[in-house]
């Protein structure tokens, strides 16, 4: 398949500080059209792995390793990384109600976007902006666009956050852990249509989450992470089915059981050690 970015040996830390770092080594080659999925406990880094390809650590924090896009000449700098923000690879963040400048309405969101990114003006912006609304699932977009972000529920604001994303084309896409903040019938929403941009676009996601469900749902891969270390890279399906790393075995026994085993033991084949099976879905 296809390799759309190509990660290696990526270390994070306050560097020149006698501080050890808090990502070690991480490794992982991302395909055309792939979701990846980056599972983990808090603190295992997946967030800070993935906020370095876009240049947004925190400050105080740095980079080194290798990481290349398809496309990119030369090795890899925060510059490089800070010029793939947006056009090349842009962010689905976590809570969609604190991602948007409450001051400014929706449609200047976009036009400030397009403009850094694309070079594009108002009224091409506002164009782009409607197409988008309408690939997401948002109707009368115009309407959309002139509201403010606190006018509008979780599950719409992250659609358009979803909507911004993709309004300046890029390759890929990192999903922050994006149906967190909302229900459970909205997260499902969200989750096809992410998978349904996907297949359409050929986008290629990363998709940070600590929900194994959704993982075993969207993603065709899935990175482990634990103490800032990869564990195991695997397809879902073997993951699931014969997880070769101590850790990730733990975390599939730690998927909850549902309501009803508290009154009945279940099969051999229902635990979550076989598989999956407990969420409900296939193996």
């Amino acid at each position: 398949m296809q390799v759309v970015l190509e990660v290696r040996d990526i270390c994070i830390g306050a560097f020149g500080r006698k501080a050890e770092p808090i990502v070690k080594g991480v490794s992982y080659d991302l395909h055309r059209g792939e979701i990846l999925g980056l599972v983990g406990e808090s603190g295992s880094g997946k967030t800070l792995s993935a906020l370095s390809q876009i240049g947004l650590l925190p400050k105080g924090l740095s980079c080194r390793g290798h990481s290349r896009m398809e496309g990119e000449e030369g090795s890899y700098t925060d510059q490089v990384a800070r010029a793939r923000r947006g056009k090349r690879i842009a962010m689905i963040f976590q809570n969609p109600m604190t991602a948007f400048n409450p001051f400014f309405r929706l449609e200047q969101h976009f036009i400030d976007a397009c403009r850094l990114h694309r070079g594009i003006d108002a009224r091409s912006a506002l164009s782009e902006a409607q197409r988008t609304f309408q690939e997401v699932g948002l109707p009368t977009p115009e309407v959309f666009l002139r509201k403010y972000p606190h006018q509008l529920s979780g599950g719409q604001l992250q659609r358009v956050g979803i909507a911004l994303a993709l309004v300046c084309q890029p390759d890929v896409l990192i999903a922050d852990e994006p149906t967190t903040a909302l229900d459970v019938t909205v997260q499902a929403q969200i989750a096809a249509l992410l998978s349904r941009l996907t297949r359409e676009k050929q986008l290629s996601i990363i998709f940070i989450t600590h929900d194994l469900s959704l993982v075993n749902a969207i993603c065709d891969r899935v990175v482990v992470m634990r103490l800032g270390e990869v564990c195991e890279i695997a397809d879902k399906h073997t993951l699931f089915r014969s997880p070769s790393h101590p850790y990730t075995k733990q975390l599939i026994r730690a998927v909850p059981l549902p309501r009803y085993a508290s009154q009945k033991k279940p099969r051999q084949s229902e635990t979550a050690s076989e598989g999956y099976s407990v969420q409900g879905s296939s193996k």
